[in-house]
């Protein structure tokens, strides 16, 4: 892929190790060392992207490096099915080049590569606000923390706390690990799949600091975590110990170490996240992702056997009707028949001004994100967004077919060798 830009500039796919060395040196120097060997790490060992997945733009008349962009392709749990989801990342125009529009040169041709390759979501840790213009919404928790205080946490009593060791996960270790992240998950509706490969590059390539938690007596192994200290308190990246008492134990160790406090990284429903709170942690928002859905009516379709199996549990079973949900600058009409999905029509634009009947279900853009996500239900939406208007009588269906559902995203990629 290449294409020419203003100014003689060159938008291309990487091509071989030297554009890889070049795509990281420019993070490397304006972003920080920790970024650049990030950067590294992705181009040279992420298992499933590929040299179409990372896009710069080049000066050929310095031959230099000047912005770049790249796509991390995940599979997230849905629900009960598997999307194709894509992250971008690595957004970066080197300053001198700012206010010419590469990002924006960069985010349609990203947004482009998206659906044409049929991803079902995209999604983006990004600058606050920043990538709502390119039609990302708000939706989905990422990056929660409880703090908890090392005082708050009762000192093991002689003969009350389960032995614990703490060991460096090694390759041989990733079925266990495999089967505690299943574990730890299944409490969501909506995660990032990882598979045993991906397990061996966190490992292996990317450095993250795994620790196998076992019982030296039996040698029994009671889940991971992934810890990253630092000089004031320690930081529990990742947590797959399903265990109560074991995590218990666990804070009661880190506690003896010295950290005054600790900070445990969601999932909400995991048994450390749930001890902290009991203990009396302080939730520390990190933030949500962005997301935006390439193609919604392929998106209604992907979902059609979740939406079905919604109805089944409803007393909204063996419908057949038609569902107009109005985006208000797009509209899609649902068929149902018999409480299956028959069809998805892209109807274009709705007039809903002056009394028109704009839909059953009239909801702006972001806030829709937010709903088709399971991240908040429709009665949780009213006071943000006061332009949403359904009609009574397809209130109930809105609320069958869109339920809140729990779901919490962490999508490990980073190099962390250097901490």
């Amino acid at each position: 892929m290449l294409q020419t830009l203003d100014n003689n500039l060159i938008l291309r796919t990487i091509r071989d190790d030297a554009d890889r060395e070049r795509f990281a040196a420019l993070s490397t120097i304006y972003n920080n060392p920790s970024e650049g060997a990030t950067c590294a790490c992705l181009l040279h060992h992420h298992p499933e992207a590929t040299t179409d997945d990372y896009w710069l733009v080049e000066d050929p008349a310095t031959g230099e490096v000047v912005s770049t962009t790249c796509l991390i392709p995940w599979t997230c749990h849905f629900a009960g099915l598997d999307l194709c989801v894509a992250q971008l990342e690595m957004v970066l125009t080197r300053p001198d080049y700012r206010g010419r529009g590469l990002v924006r040169l960069q985010m349609d041709n990203f947004q482009k590569a998206v659906k044409e390759r049929g991803y079902d979501l995209s999604i983006i840790w990004g600058i606050p606000y920043y990538y709502r213009q390119y039609g990302y919404a708000y939706a989905v928790d990422g990056d929660v923390r409880e703090s908890l205080p090392a005082w708050k946490i009762p000192s093991a009593s002689a003969g009350s706390a389960i032995p614990l060791n703490l060991r460096k996960a090694q390759i041989a270790d990733i079925p266990r690990l495999v089967a505690a992240y299943g574990e730890i998950t299944a409490p969501l509706d909506f995660y990032t799949r990882r598979t045993p490969t991906y397990w061996r590059f966190l490992i292996e390539a990317a450095q993250h600091p795994v620790q196998i938690v076992e019982n030296p007596q039996t040698g029994e192994i009671l889940g991971y975590v992934t810890l990253q200290r630092g000089p004031e308190s320690v930081t529990i990246l990742e947590s797959g110990l399903n265990h109560a008492e074991a995590a218990l134990s666990l804070l009661q160790m880190l506690k003896f170490e010295g950290m005054p406090q600790i900070l445990i990284a969601w999932p909400a429903s995991t048994p450390l996240a749930q001890l902290a709170r009991s203990l009396g942690s302080q939730t520390v928002p990190g933030g949500q992702w962005l997301l935006r859905f390439p193609d919604v009516a392929q998106f209604f379709t992907k979902i059609g056997s979740v939406l079905e199996s919604r109805l089944a549990a409803s007393a909204w079973r063996g419908i057949t009707c038609e569902l107009t949900i109005n985006l208000f600058r797009w509209a899609y009409r649902l068929r149902f028949e018999g409480g299956k999905l028959a069809g998805v029509d892209s109807l274009g634009f709705v007039d809903s001004s002056m009394g028109a009947d704009g839909g059953d279900l009239q909801i702006p853009p972001d806030a829709f994100v937010r709903l088709a996500s399971g991240f908040r239900g429709l009665g949780d939406l009213f006071d943000a967004w006061p332009d949403i208007l359904v009609k009574p009588a397809a209130r109930p269906l809105v609320d069958a077919l869109f339920p809140q559902m729990p779901g919490y995203l962490y999508t490990p990629y980073h190099f962390l060798g250097l901490e």
